[in-house]
């Protein structure tokens, strides 16, 4: 993509198409039922409108322990999706095991892509802090939430922004980093 460049394998494509209509709707995850979920948009900087999802537990006591979740490198969704290549709805997983035990989770779509406005191509790394910063701000006006106990799921990408705004706030409770860069 940075050169203007992209190479498309025609039989791939055609797979991907083919198991998408044959695909059976994924199975509830355990315990969805006990689960409340919100639609939401956050303006990120001045032209930039952010959507995502708001995930809750249903029948717990709030205000909720919550966690912010974010994607790693190339245009996702808020289920940590890149159609047609990676469609496994993990983010969604995530979400829905969290509210089993009680946590809430905010979720979204990167900037350009699903429901959110903006150009994913054009962003550098500061829009995308920008970005999680404005979830965290909104996350912060719940009452719903516990907002003594929020903190960060970032994974790859979102593993260099979380610790970043972590060190930076003393109010998270905790960053959990998956498939983060390391050196031996």
């Amino acid at each position: 993509p940075g050169q203007g460049v992209l190479a498309v394998r025609q039989e791939f494509e055609e797979l991907m198409e083919r198991a998408s209509q044959e695909a059976e709707p994924p199975a509830a995850p355990a315990g969805a039922a006990s689960l409340v979920e919100r639609d939401f948009t956050v303006r990120s900087g001045s032209d930039v409108v952010l959507a995502g999802t708001l995930t809750l537990p249903a029948g717990a006591q709030s205000p909720y322990p919550a966690v912010v979740l974010i994607s790693g490198s190339g245009p996702q969704d808020r289920d940590g999706n890149t159609p047609p290549v990676y469609v496994a709805n993990i983010f969604r997983t995530i979400a829905h095991r969290l509210a089993d035990v009680g946590v809430a989770t905010l979720r979204y779509d990167e900037r350009g892509v699903g429901e959110s406005t903006g150009h994913h191509e054009s962003a550098n790394l500061h829009d995308l802090i920008g970005d999680v910063s404005a979830m965290i701000d909104y996350l912060r006006e719940l009452p719903e939430i516990d907002h003594s106990r929020i903190g960060l799921i970032g994974h790859s990408e979102g593993a260099y922004i979380a610790p970043y705004l972590a060190s930076r706030d003393s109010r998270f409770a905790g960053c959990i980093l998956l498939a983060g860069a390391s050196i031996t």
